[in-house]
């Protein structure tokens, strides 16, 4: 069986603030257990299954810094947060994987935001650690776009702070394109193409 840990935390108070001030607080499981070997390599696999406070479009449009359409422009990138690799917290407490995805902006809603700029989010395989985060959804696909609303949070490394744009609560501001606009998989929210511009109002 796996070890059950209940954390609670205010946005990312755990991961060294919450940035403008804005976030939820979460209640999750942290899901973890002997590292599996597959080889020589031993993995250790963390769930986080956050239950994440329901948000109208509305009110996730109020706690974004700048909305905007972007484009994958690679590949993303798992890291450890600490500068040399090496685990210097409690796994999925004090200690996350990220994953920084390239994006190009196509379309500026509201706001101000670099041209291009990395995106962050949870989750990943790094150094050993495999970690799902369900709010920080599947890999960003290389050529996809996403309308995502934009805030900039401190997330930590061993030596310091280091501030980054991610998706409003960490997940739930990041919506695919559909053939009639745009879709949220974590709340199930939909935004139409027609919507769009009453959100840069």
């Amino acid at each position: 069986m796996p070890d059950l840990t209940r954390l609670r935390f205010r946005g990312l108070g755990q991961l060294g603030g919450t940035g403008a001030g804005h976030g939820s607080e979460w209640d999750h499981l942290v899901l973890g257990g002997p590292a599996p070997r597959l080889g020589r390599v031993a993995v250790e696999r963390i769930h986080i299954a956050p239950a994440l406070a329901t948000s109208t479009l509305q009110e996730i449009a109020g706690l974004a810094e700048a909305i905007a359409i972007v484009e994958v422009s690679g590949p993303s990138e798992a890291l450890r947060n600490s500068d040399d690799g090496r685990r210097w917290g409690e796994p999925g407490k004090t200690s996350f994987v990220y994953r920084d995805t390239p994006v190009s902006v196509i379309r500026l809603i509201r706001g101000d935001a670099p041209a291009s700029f990395s995106l962050r989010l949870l989750g990943g395989a790094a150094d050993g650690v495999e970690m799902d985060f369900e709010a920080g959804g599947p890999d960003l696909a290389p050529g996809d776009r996403y309308l995502v609303f934009l805030e900039q949070l401190d997330f930590p490394t061993e030596s310091g702070i280091d501030e980054s744009w991610t998706a409003v609560r960490l997940g739930q501001g990041r919506y695919h394109r559909t053939n009639e606009g745009w879709f949220d998989d974590i709340q199930q929210l939909s935004v139409r193409d027609s919507d769009i511009p009453a959100l840069g109002q």
